[in-house]
């Protein structure tokens, strides 16, 4: 299920091994915002990153991409609380 947020998000990443990684978020029309680009070496284990703040309210895709491994989920940024 997406995990909604209003102010920020944050990606939990967990990579396995040492290894160049990629974090893209994809909006419905397509257009790509670039968290991590390739050419940053993550160390293995649990990294956090936070979604761009000036995001418009949407669902979007999120990929992760590290050395042999490729994830991807979905988040929702909305203008209002959502209840529960």
């Amino acid at each position: 299920a997406p995990n909604p947020y209003m102010d920020y998000g944050i990606i939990y990443v967990n990579i396995p091994q040492p290894s160049k990684a990629t974090i893209e978020i994809t909006d419905v029309t397509g257009v790509t915002h670039i968290i991590l680009a390739a050419d940053v070496e993550l160390g293995a284990g649990m990294h956090e990153f936070r979604a761009p703040t000036d995001l418009p309210s949407g669902v979007y895709m999120v990929k992760v991409q590290s050395a042999d491994n490729v994830s991807s989920g979905r988040m929702v940024k909305s203008k209002e609380a959502i209840p529960w």
